[in-house]
């Protein structure tokens, strides 16, 4: 029999270092003690695998974290239920200590029980996961192994076929990553955009975002909201998987993105890096959505950035439910940011206060200033309006405007509370929005 260990809880923190930043892109030092998610490099097999409809193991490790309920090819499949398997072997063996777990998005079956397995035959149980494949960590002692198998023990009774959205894999030893973790070189210029929203980059920065992508940079977005408007994940996620296609299409390459999990001062961000091009990357915070007027939504105990900002909350969690950041926390996150990324120019929104704009708008670019006050470096630092340049004389025409609707499209198709085309979005601000790009008087 394996010998079997309790899961730890899976709330992260920083302990007494600065903070815990990018391992997989910063220096080895004290504070770098997660290493990135080794699961890509792994050969992965199965018990059984739905391969005519393309379920193969491989899908399991594909970066497609959460599924994609538009196409089912992102996940892994097998034939049957309890007694599943799906093992991952490393050519060198790997220092593990926490893998992530996704199951197959769906309301009525789901993965109850399961068995981690690693090379010495020691095991950690493994709980029910999330049905709507928002992830669930396990953490253990850490372990080195070359091979680690995910067995299904138990599922929802009914469940036709068990299977894995994704699987993350995360080492403690960054010497025994892939060396393609390291991050890319920008000799061209590195750029940050600070934003509140998923669309908030396509809709009223975009020739900033396409002139960045044209000319090589690297491009680090952080979107600080799920933008969720007090809905649940299903809708959140989409408009994260709207930024992905919006800004795959504007670099012209296939919409496939590797996710990894961050440890920061305030808990895990989620980073995804674009595959055909890694320079491009996203930190997806999740804070919730702050409401028009910074009230928030109920769904969220009413809370918001502006409150964070104001000082009317301590502190604020994230809508997955993995981090809560301070003021300090979130000024800190986005200074290590920033700093790591080398910024040469940092975009943010309006820090203006107005009666017609989104409050997460403003209260963005007053985090994002308030970091930049702490970066080692001092890039050029630069706003964008946000809803009030409706009011304002169309400025964009072109290919620059036929590229930004286009990207704009792409993300829409995620998103049911906008409009996804020029027909649809025909006498609605977005129309407006898309012809329009204003920057903040210096």
């Amino acid at each position: 029999m394996p010998r079997l260990e309790p899961a730890r809880p899976r709330r992260i923190r920083a302990g007494g270092c600065r903070l815990l930043v990018l391992a997989a892109l910063l220096s080895a030092s004290a504070c770098a003690t997660t290493g990135p998610n080794v699961a890509g490099a792994a050969v992965v097999t199965a018990s059984s695998s739905e391969t005519a409809a393309g379920q193969t193991p491989d899908r399991a490790v594909d970066g497609m974290v959460g599924g994609d309920p538009t196409n089912p090819t992102t996940a892994w499949v097998s034939r049957t239920t309890d007694g599943s398997w799906l093992e991952l072997r490393w050519p060198t063996p790997q220092t593990i200590d926490h893998v992530r777990l996704h199951d197959l998005p769906s309301d009525q079956d789901g993965i109850t029980a399961a068995l981690l397995t690693f090379d010495d035959r020691s095991a950690v149980r493994v709980g029910a996961l999330p049905n709507d494949g928002a992830g669930l960590t396990v953490r253990f002692a850490p372990r080195t192994t070359a091979t680690l198998r995910f067995s299904v023990e138990q599922t929802v009774p009914g469940t036709a076929h068990a299977g894995l959205a994704e699987i993350e894999v995360y080492t403690t030893d960054r010497s025994t990553a892939p060396a393609t973790t390291a991050g890319p070189a920008c000799p061209r210029g590195s750029v940050v955009d600070v934003l509140a929203h998923a669309d908030d980059d396509l809709l009223f920065m975009s020739l900033e975002l396409q002139a960045a992508l044209e000319a090589g940079q690297c491009l680090r977005t952080i979107i600080l909201t799920a933008g969720d408007a007090g809905l649940g994940p299903e809708y959140w996620r989409e408009r994260e998987a709207g930024w992905k296609a919006g800004v795959s299409e504007l670099a012209q390459v296939p919409d496939q993105w590797t996710s990894t999990e961050v440890d920061l001062a305030g808990g895990s961000v989620t980073l995804e890096t674009l595959r055909a091009d890694p320079r491009v990357t996203v930190y997806f915070v999740r804070l919730p959505d702050g409401n028009l007027d910074g009230s928030g939504f109920p769904a969220h105990g009413s809370t918001s950035l502006a409150q964070l900002w104001d000082g009317d909350v301590d502190a604020v969690s994230t809508v997955d439910g993995t981090s809560t950041y301070s003021r300090s926390d979130l000024v800190e996150v986005l200074t290590a940011l920033v700093d790591d990324a080398a910024a040469t120019e940092v975009n943010t929104l309006d820090p203006r206060r107005s009666p017609t704009d989104h409050s997460d708008h403003r209260s963005s670019a007053l985090f994002a200033r308030a970091a930049l006050d702490e970066v080692t470096a001092r890039p050029q630092v630069t706003g964008f309006r946000g809803y009030p340049i409706a009011e304002e004389p169309s400025n964009v025409g072109g290919s620059a405007l036929s590229r930004k609707r286009t990207a704009f499209w792409a993300y829409a198709a995620h998103d049911d509370l906008t409009c996804g085309s020029a027909q649809a979005c025909e006498g609605k601000p977005e129309s407006a929005w898309l012809t329009r790009e204003y920057r903040v008087p210096q």
